[in-house]
């Protein structure tokens, strides 16, 4: 005679399942997957600033339409847009004079750029604008950006929700 077994549900049975489904709630709140799934993606204007390009440059460097990648996050950083609006200016730093003073002085043959990137992603209320989702783009952060024609470091100055 062949003998069927019984499925019992005991107490342990109760308590794996209650942690299980504990830890799944955890990880959704934890990493805002839920967030992610209810946002949709956002359109950010990136103001940034690159100093110190070589002036010769800037017209061949930075052209409208142009995909940058970000090296701090190994993803698309944005597209280069309004380029006509781009502010050129004379590079400048600080230097000692003999009386240890700093003065500022121009860099010949440099300029500073100060330009706007379109990236995508979202805005959080606490961490601000990620990239993706995931990575932060913030003012004030210096990020190793790249495209086809050029490897730049820029300095971000705000960043703003595109209507």
């Amino acid at each position: 005679m062949e003998r069927t077994k019984k499925l019992k549900f005991n107490l342990l049975d109760v308590i794996i399942i209650i942690v299980a489904i504990a830890l799944i709630t955890g990880l959704v709140i934890r990493f805002n997957l839920a967030d992610r799934i209810i946002n949709s993606e956002q359109q950010a204007r990136v103001t940034f600033l690159v100093s110190g390009i070589r002036t010769d440059t800037v017209d061949e460097s930075l052209l409208e339409g142009d995909i940058f990648y970000c090296k701090k996050f190994n993803g698309q950083f944005g597209e280069l847009i309004d380029r006509d609006q781009f502010k050129v200016s004379p590079a400048k730093q600080l230097l000692d004079n003999e009386q240890g003073i700093a003065v500022e002085s121009k860099l010949d043959y440099r300029s500073d750029v100060v330009g706007y990137i379109k990236a995508t992603g979202r805005f959080d209320d606490e961490r601000g604008f990620l990239a993706d989702g995931v990575n932060q783009i913030a003012p004030g952060g210096e990020y190793e950006i790249h495209s086809s024609h050029r490897s730049m470091i820029i300095t971000v100055l705000s960043v703003d929700p595109v209507e």
